[in-house]
C-alpha cells in the first residue's frame, strides 16, 4: 500500500512511516520542516516539503506520487499560541485539511485518517471523554481541530478522525507544548528539578506514540 504522511518528518509523522516501510508498505512524507526535521526519517524515504496551507504547493509537492492512502498528521500544536495567533492556526489547521481532504478526492484515495486531538476539544470534564461527551474546546487550537473534523466528516471520501492526546516517545520534542515527559526526562538526564504546576493532583492521560501508531496503522 501507498501512504501519504502529512507532518510526515514530525514526531508521530516519522515514527508512523517508519511503522509503514517496516511492513512493507510504501511511505511518502509530506512536511513544511517547521516543526519537523529530515534528521526523523531513514535513508531512501522520499519528502517532499510543503505547507498543507499552501494548495498550489501541496498539490505541486505531489506531482507524480501515487497513493491509496492519506494520513493527515500536519498541523499547529501549540495552544497558547493558537489564541495569539489565530489566523495562522485557522489556516493550517482548517485550510490545510480542506486542502488535503480535496487532494485525497482529486487522487481518488481510498481513505483518509484525521489526526485530531482529545482534551482540547472536550476541555475539562469530571470523567474520561467518550464520543458522546460534549465538545467545550476552551482554545482556538481546539476549536479549529473540531472544525477539521467536520470537514472531514463531510468529505465525498472516507474518512476517520482519531482523537489522540498526550503522547509521548521518541523524537518528541522538548520545545513544544505537550511534550511533559519528554521534558521531565531531558531534566533527570541533566540532573535536574522536575518543574510541576499546581498541586501535583492533577491527572492526565498518557498514549506512548508506538501505541498510537498502532492505532492508526
Amino acid at each position: 500500500m501507498r501512504v501519504l504522511v502529512t507532518g510526515g518528518a514530525g514526531f508521530l509523522g516519522s515514527n508512523l512511516v517508519d511503522a509503514l516501510v517496516a511492513r512493507g508498505d510504501t511511505a511518502i512524507a509530506l512536511d513544511d520542516l517547521s516543526t519537523g526535521s529530515r534528521t526523523n526519517l531513514k535513508p531512501g524515504v522520499t519528502l517532499r516539503v510543503a505547507d498543507v496551507s499552501n494548495e498550489a504547493a501541496l498539490y505541486q509537492a505531489v506531482t507524480g506520487q501515487e497513493f491509496e492512502v492519506i494520513v493527515h498528521c500536519a498541523s499547529k500544536t501549540k495552544v497558547v499560541e493558537s489564541m495569539e495567533k489565530p489566523e495562522l492556526y485557522r489556516r493550517v489547521i482548517v485550510d490545510g485539511t480542506r486542502n488535503v481532504l480535496a487532494l485525497a478526492r482529486d487522487r481518488r484515495a481510498r481513505m483518509l485518517v484525521n489526526i485530531s486531538t482529545g482534551g482540547a476539544i472536550y476541555g475539562e470534564t469530571p470523567t474520561c471523554a467518550t464520543e458522546e461527551t460534549k465538545t467545550e474546546p476552551p482554545s482556538n487550537y481546539g476549536k479549529f481541530k473540531l472544525e477539521a473534523e467536520r470537514l472531514a466528516a463531510e468529505a465525498p471520501i472516507p474518512t476517520i478522525s482519531l482523537r489522540l492526546g498526550n503522547i509521548y516517545g521518541p523524537r518528541q520534542r522538548t520545545d513544544l507544548e505537550g511534550g511533559v515527559v519528554a521534558i521531565f526526562a531531558a531534566a533527570w538526564k541533566r540532573g535536574q528539578p522536575l518543574t510541576v504546576f499546581g498541586d501535583g493532583e492533577d491527572q492526565r492521560d498518557y498514549v506512548y506514540v508506538g501505541d498510537a501508531v498502532d492505532a492508526i496503522t
